[in-house]
């Protein structure tokens, strides 16, 4: 049996507390899941709320990650972010089939979708003020297959064992750096991607993550920096001692490292096999990874 498991973020009832930081790991058959999100340096200098949220689900069948960004010009966009990451992986994690995984996922951003508009008229405020974006994994904890989802910005990666690393979508881009698309819009069916992805073709690694660190790690000029960066992190999370330490040295991570016009909340989710490390270069064999750039 699987070991099944709960974590990450929640959204408060009643326009709650919402925490400045989140993390927490664990395992779900195979996998060893670490996730952590932290409040972005200018939000913490002005003394505003993280925007970010995470969730985590396992079940018997499926092991499910969801990762969102609330929109930082909405008020209430922390809740939305909370919401759409706790219904969509619950959503998920629940399904007791395993037929058309393509359709499940589509369904799953429905719910979060309804259960926005449901939130807004319960607290009597415009759905846009609960603006966020959204991403999900599937897992199949026994044939492997997995399917990846995302509406509005952040990225999916996978990497293998051999050093490849890639984007999993490509999602569309609004052309706008200050705009993104959203679960909640009403329109977002028009630009949410879903990719399956066949036992055969599974990563070894896994990375969920939200803009404010997908924008530090993905764009760089130096050859094989994202390689390098997915690299260290797959192996600080297998060589840790446990996901519960990881997930404090990611939060750690998160938290401290510095990069010019790098501001925004950061969130990142971690999902491994824990495989033979292959890279033995003692150049990377400690400390915390850099980013890319």
């Amino acid at each position: 049996m699987a070991s099944a498991f709960s974590i990450g973020d929640r959204c408060p009832a009643d326009q709650g507390v919402y925490p400045s930081s989140q993390k927490g790991g664990g395992t779900c058959g195979p996998y060893v899941v670490v996730g952590a999100s932290a409040r972005g340096q200018i939000h913490e200098h002005r003394g505003l709320d993280r925007d970010d949220a995470f969730a985590v689900r396992g079940s018997d069948c499926w092991l499910a990650i969801a990762v969102a960004d609330g929109v930082g010009s909405k008020k209430w966009s922390r809740f939305g972010a909370s919401l759409a990451v706790e219904a969509v992986s619950g959503f998920l994690a629940g399904s007791p089939t395993r037929g058309d995984r393509a359709a499940l996922m589509r369904e799953a951003f429905a719910d979060a979708h309804q259960r926005l508009l449901a939130l807004a008229d319960k607290w009597a405020i415009p759905p846009d003020e609960l603006s966020c974006t959204a991403l999900a994994l599937l897992l199949d904890l026994t044939s492997g297959a997995a399917i990846a989802a995302q509406v509005g910005d952040g990225a999916i990666l996978g990497w293998k064992a051999s050093g490849e690393t890639r984007e999993l979508l490509n999602a569309p881009d609004t052309g706008d750096v200050q705009a993104t698309y959203t679960i909640n819009g009403h329109r977002y069916l028009d630009h949410l991607v879903v990719e399956e992805l066949p036992p055969g073709e599974s990563p070894d690694a896994y990375f969920l993550m939200t803009d404010g660190v997908s924008g530090d790690v993905l764009f760089s000029d130096k050859p094989g920096a994202l390689d390098k960066w997915a690299a260290d992190m797959h192996r600080n999370v297998v060589q840790s001692p446990g996901p519960g330490i990881a997930a404090d040295g990611l939060l750690q991570w998160l938290a401290g490292y510095k990069v010019r016009g790098s501001w925004d909340d950061r969130t990142l989710v971690i999902v491994t096999r824990a495989v033979e490390e292959i890279h033995n270069d003692p150049e990377h064999s400690s400390g915390q990874p850099q980013p890319s750039n």
